[in-house]
C-alpha cells in the first residue's frame, strides 16, 4: 500500500509527463475532452462520437 507521500509523488510524475502531451495535441487542434464525471452511458456515447468523427 502506498503512503500519502508516495501517492503524491506518483500523481506529480503523472501530471509532469502528461502536461506536455496535452499541450502538444491542443496545439495541433486535435485534443478532445470528455467529462468523465458523467454516467457511463454518456461517457461511452461521447467517446463513440469522437471516434466516429476521427475515423471518418
Amino acid at each position: 500500500m502506498d503512503t500519502a507521500e508516495t501517492a503524491q509523488a506518483r500523481l506529480a510524475a503523472c501530471h509532469a509527463q502528461t502536461a506536455p502531451l496535452i499541450a502538444h495535441y491542443r496545439a495541433l487542434g486535435v485534443l478532445q475532452r470528455v467529462d468523465a464525471m458523467q454516467g457511463i452511458d454518456a461517457v461511452a456515447q461521447e467517446l463513440g462520437s469522437i471516434v466516429s468523427r476521427v475515423s471518418a
